[in-house]
């Protein structure tokens, strides 16, 4: 737990530089302001991130030994379509055992993969580098350390939602249908291509609202039931009568919360703007708020919020930083001490949801 600790304290000074930036706002800044030295501490702290991913013991994370036994399964005996592994990931496993890439160089491979596309994109999107280095590590850490094929998909997105904004969506479909052979909840990703131009925010407070009393009633459930048996979805329905449904509503209201927070924040900083940009972020935080919700229903789809939260690692440190919003600085300082807090709380309460530590190297 020491390892984490530190790092909360490392991040911690990381926030400061983020709110201080934060409260500079989109002013041009002077050579010799400290603006470099932020990419530069937002780049180093980013890199502690990706050793600790790459050099990680198989039973860091609660997927990793499930994606090692995958991955040797490839090496040994190739492709498959007789598994649920999809296709895209296993092509990109496949390609590795050519190279006679042992399950380590797996991990670290995958690893760099990650990290190095989070880094350019930060770099190449965000307009508070330290701010975003921070949200990365709350809310991609831990499942970079485990949940390997849904962060291919994830990692993907990100570049096919700056493609939608350039009005490149020819583009942005073929990418979003590379993700989903990693992953198939990167389908959500489609909802980028309904760009609402004029999102009401009290009617969105109130849509979140009857949605969570839908899913607790269990109509939302009964719903979802019937669409996968008409479509013959029959291995799916079965997390709805396991430990996934209607369970672990208090880390689902905590997601609710933070996405509502997140959509108030976008709101106010754009409220005066309407344009693709603010539309797209208005909206990525609209879906975000409602994939949360239906997590009352069912947990596991929060995962499907993943994708959004994601987005958010550039477009709330954005959002602060190029409007006109007040107390910049003090809001950039509680979302980003808030977000280190929950962390560190989950990883002393609930270490079951993902196990981080006691942290291991590699044997």
């Amino acid at each position: 737990m020491e390892l984490y600790i530190g790092l909360a304290i490392l991040f911690l000074l990381v926030s400061a530089c983020a709110a201080e930036r934060a409260s500079v706002g989109n002013r041009v800044l002077p050579q010799k302001y400290i603006n470099k030295s932020y990419l530069f501490i937002s780049v180093f702290v980013l890199t502690v991130l990706w050793f600790l991913t790459a050099f990680r013991s198989i039973s860091i994370g609660n997927d990793t030994a499930s994606y090692v036994r995958i991955y040797n399964n490839i090496v040994n005996n190739g492709v498959s379509s007789k598994t649920r592994i999809e296709v895209g990931f296993q092509a990109y496993c496949y390609v590795l055992s050519l190279f006679k890439v042992d399950a380590r160089w797996f991990i670290i491979i995958t690893a760099s993969l990650f990290y190095f596309l989070l880094i350019y994109y930060i770099i190449k999107y965000s307009n508070n580098y330290a701010f975003s280095a921070v949200l990365a590590f709350c809310f991609t850490y831990s499942i970079f350390a485990s949940m390997i094929r849904q962060d291919f998909a994830m990692i993907i997105v990100l570049y096919a939602y700056q493609l939608i904004k350039k009005d490149r969506k020819i583009k942005a479909l073929l990418l979003i249908c590379l993700a989903i052979t990693f992953h198939n909840t990167a389908a959500a990703a489609f909802l980028f291509f309904f760009n609402w131009r004029k999102v009401k925010y009290n009617r969105v407070i109130v849509l979140v609202l009857f949605t969570i009393v839908l899913c607790i009633s269990g109509a939302v459930s009964l719903i979802i039931l019937k669409v996968l048996n008409v479509f013959g979805w029959d291995y799916y329905a079965l997390y709805f009568s396991g430990k996934y449904a209607s369970s672990g509503w208090l880390a689902v209201f905590v997601d609710v919360f933070r996405a509502l927070a997140f959509l108030s924040i976008i709101h106010e900083a754009y409220i005066d703007k309407d344009n693709i940009e603010t539309r797209m972020a208005m909206n990525n935080s609209v879906y975000l708020c409602l994939f949360c919700s239906i997590g009352f229903a069912l947990n596991l789809f929060t995962r499907f919020a993943d994708y959004f939260i994601l987005i958010t690692i550039v477009e709330i440190p954005n959002a602060i930083t190029n409007s006109k919003i007040k107390n910049k600085f003090i809001i950039t300082i509680l979302i980003c001490v808030l977000s280190i807090a929950y962390f560190i709380v989950v990883l002393i309460f609930r270490p079951e949801w993902n196990h981080l530590y006691p942290y291991e190297f590699w044997g």
